[in-house]
């Protein structure tokens, strides 16, 4: 047996055990210890030192994990990228975080082609001469510190990076064990992309109770399927596009699944009800990048009688409904909901303004509409009214039609979104047209200025949108224009 240390959290855990295994083999626990250990002394001596911010470009492999801990075992501080974006927003997101040292996985290599020095990794055994064993944080283990900035679309076109410290990520960690019980006999399905924070908690709650990270070949449907049947995982998460799939191919849970986490948007009562008729161990949650994942909770067997729910409140959360004036509104009444708790955020990384919109007298402001039951479960009636979450993926209308405007031949543009029984939600346009061209010549044109999953899927033509009296769009009345189109 050997302890090992994450967050402060002593854990004792036989250093055979596995904690990684995937396509590269397994690693156990005395080998991720060993290589988190030979990653520090080479970052050091780079110089990396506490307080670095350090980018991340890379999709799920052990190697993001090592990588990982080892930034936090100097006091370094982690910016993982979405390897989905354009190189252009990667760099503007780099830059903002003033993040001193870019790290990019061999397998993207080739992207970032501008002046911006990239650090391709992993690293050789030969760069790997130090096997100091590893405890992390060695350089400060103050919780409060800041240990993670993570970007997150919101509805202005200003970047978010959301800051979380030790602190948020453990209460986080922890808060949801009251439902999933976790042990060192679990083994966790990556099954989210690490740099959105669904995924990134699933290593962290993992490593937390020394259990396994089991990494598919890729986040493709039909991977993960085989992961399921080869890794046989105990716990995972997944985003409803992915569950839809799943059951499309008619993929079975196996059998030693104790729970699969159901969020990253909407997840309508047919689907739930689909997962439950095939004995999948469905939880519905909600929460965000800046509430640290999950903060409620609904094992759908359990509570068949509120599906469109999503749960209660974990412990050590609040959650409240108020009105346009920051009033408390009564049980069953709609408004805004905030949210209270050990693992909210600590800010926008320099985004005082947005900072100060979110967070209010302890309290998260959410920005979606809902209500409370009168037992206290949560529904949400809809998410950030104009952000668009498609297959778990959020876009910022405002970002798409400017990128529309910049066309040329449009005058004005709407983005909004399509209910879509497989993505959740599809992203579609209105247009008012300044010349002649064919959708088909949009969607070239933004390909090569938005990510794939930003571009409009349908295009609809008018002679002019409608706006109130003081110009502002009336998305949600175009909305309805096409939500049966």
């Amino acid at each position: 047996m050997t302890d090992f240390i994450f967050f402060n959290k002593k854990i004792e855990i036989d250093e055979n055990r596995p904690a990684i295994v995937g396509k590269g083999g397994i690693i156990s626990y005395a080998e991720l210890v060993r290589r988190a250990g030979g990653y520090s002394a080479l970052l050091k001596a780079m110089g990396l030192k506490k307080g670095s911010h350090a980018a991340i470009l890379s999709g799920n492999n052990p190697e993001f994990i090592i990588l990982l801990l080892a930034l936090w075992n100097i006091g370094a501080v982690p910016v993982p990228l979405n390897l989905r974006l354009l190189d252009l927003d990667l760099e503007r997101l780099i830059r903002h975080s003033k993040a001193e040292f870019v790290f990019v996985h061999e397998e993207l290599k080739d992207r970032l082609k501008s002046e911006i020095k990239k650090i391709i990794f992993p690293f050789t055994q030969d760069e790997l001469t130090n096997k100091a064993s590893f405890i992390q944080c060695e350089e400060s283990g103050n919780p409060d510190e800041l240990a993670l900035i993570l970007y997150t679309s919101g509805t202005t076109g200003n970047p978010k990076g959301v800051m979380h410290s030790f602190s948020t990520l453990f209460y986080s960690a922890t808060a949801s064990d009251v439902l999933l019980r976790q042990t060192n006999m679990d083994s966790w399905l990556a099954s989210l992309p690490f740099y959105h924070i669904g995924g990134f908690s699933i290593p962290v709650r993992a490593l937390l109770f020394g259990a396994c990270v089991a990494i598919p070949d890729s986040l493709k449907s039909e991977d993960i399927a085989l992961a399921i049947e080869t890794f046989r995982p105990t716990l995972t998460s997944f985003v409803t596009t992915t569950l839809r799939r799943l059951l499309e191919m008619g993929v079975k849970p196996n059998k030693e699944l104790r729970f699969m986490l159901l969020g990253g948007g909407p997840v309508d009562d047919a689907l739930a009800e689909d997962a439950l008729r095939e004995n999948w161990k469905a939880v519905k949650v909600y929460g965000s990048t800046e509430t640290a994942t999950l903060v409620t909770a609904l094992e759908v067997g359990k509570n068949t009688r509120k599906l469109s729910s999503v749960g209660k409140a974990l412990p050590g959360n609040r959650i409240i409904i108020v009105d346009e004036y920051g009033h408390e509104v009564p049980k069953g009444k709609s408004g805004e909901i905030a949210i209270q708790g050990p693992s909210l955020m600590k800010g926008y990384w320099e985004n005082p303004e947005e900072t100060s919109k979110s967070l209010k007298e302890g309290f998260y402001y959410t920005g979606d509409l809902g209500h409370l039951d009168s037992e206290g479960y949560l529904y949400v009636e809809a998410r950030r009214t104009d952000l668009i979450i498609s297959g778990g993926e959020n876009v910022n209308p405002l970002e798409v039609e400017a990128a529309i405007l910049r066309y040329g031949k449009v005058k004005d543009a709407c983005v909004f979104a399509l209910e879509d029984r497989q993505w959740g939600q599809r992203v579609a346009a209105a247009l008012v047209k300044d010349g002649d061209f064919q959708p088909e010549e949009l969607d070239s044109f933004l390909r090569g200025h938005l990510a794939a999953y930003k571009v409009p899927r349908r295009i609809f033509f008018l002679d002019e949108l409608p706006r109130t009296s003081l110009g502002k769009l009336r998305r949600d009345y175009i909305r309805e224009m096409f939500k049966f189109k």
